[in-house]
């Protein structure tokens, strides 16, 4: 079996609502290194291309790789802590809903792809369809905001619709699963309390459970991998 994350690997997934200024970046970072994050996923950066100043602190510590979305929608950040022993290169995009990078070293590689599903239903089909062109078996983790649900407990309203089938035959049909975890809710509509869901996950190729530690906090997720 192929073991990609035998390495201690702590990665962070965030939506972030934007992070066009710098008060929210400060937080981030606080928020991240106190956790001791080595790989972070942004979604819903609201960044283009004349905000990239803006990376700040990151791009002293990290090396950044981005899709940037427009100026009130979407966009993909992916931070990689320098000196973890991996080249990292970015392979597939898909501008402000998904990034695929490729880590390696002498010995092992793996593939991570971050991703911001489209909220539009519409757009789902045929953004789960090139996101399973981009999967390497035994080798790919899939983390971010899924904006959808597989399980009827993972949402208040306990609705499942038609994102859910499309990201279930995406996941069973590649081996992929989610690594144990405390259930806790990830996303809550701003004006109406009742609307929760856990939209934030990663997942893992079949057989690599057993390394994968999860720590769920509030809206954030974070994943220790060893």
């Amino acid at each position: 079996m192929f073991w990609a994350f035998w390495i201690m690997l702590t990665c962070f997934i965030l939506n972030c609502n934007s992070l066009q200024k710098q008060d929210k970046w400060k937080k981030v970072w606080n928020l991240t290194c106190n956790n001791g994050a080595e790989l972070i996923t942004f979604q819903e950066t609201y960044l283009t291309s004349k905000l990239e100043k803006s990376f700040g602190l990151f791009a002293q510590a990290f090396d950044i790789f981005y899709s940037h979305g427009m100026s009130q929608s979407a966009g993909i950040l992916v931070a990689v802590k320098r000196n973890l022993g991996f080249t990292v290169l970015k392979t597939q995009n898909i501008q402000g809903y998904a990034l695929c990078l490729d880590f390696n070293s002498q010995s092992e590689g793996f593939r991570v792809i971050a991703i911001y599903a489209p909220p539009d239903r519409h757009q789902c089909q045929s953004f789960f369809d090139t996101i399973a062109t981009w999967i390497l078996p035994g080798q790919t983790y899939i983390l971010g905001d899924f904006n959808s649900v597989t399980d009827p407990v993972d949402r208040v309203s306990g609705k499942l619709d038609v994102t859910s089938s499309l990201l279930y035959d995406l996941l069973t049909s590649n081996e992929l699963l989610e690594p144990p975890s405390r259930r806790t809710f990830t996303y809550q509509h701003p004006s109406a309390a009742n609307r929760k869901s856990r939209i934030n996950r990663i997942y893992i190729p079949l057989g690599t459970s057993d390394h994968i530690l999860p720590i769920h906090s509030g809206a954030n997720v974070l994943i220790t991998c060893q």
